[in-house]
């Protein structure tokens, strides 16, 4: 379960607790990782198989259902002219 624990630790996308990043403010005492990361921590902990691997994927996905976000791209206006243009 380290590897998996500092593999997920690792992830490129993460909002600190209580911070703003992506757009997003995370108003939780601990840190939220984007989804993908948290998919393969889930991933890393059931190809393990063992007892604690199994109590610290419950703990943290089933009974602290620590939440992860998605970033998606969207339009933004740059420029807007009265006349539409």
């Amino acid at each position: 379960p380290d590897r998996c624990c500092r593999e997920h630790d690792q992830c490129s996308a993460q909002i600190a607790a209580l911070q703003f990043s992506y757009g997003i403010r995370n108003y939780r005492l601990h840190t939220v990782s984007h989804c993908d990361c948290d998919a393969r921590f889930r991933q890393c902990l059931l190809a393990l198989n063992d007892t604690i691997s199994d109590i610290i994927g419950v703990t943290f996905f089933d009974l602290l259902e620590v939440p992860c976000f998605v970033l998606e791209e969207s339009e933004q206006c740059v420029q807007w002219h009265w006349w539409g243009g």
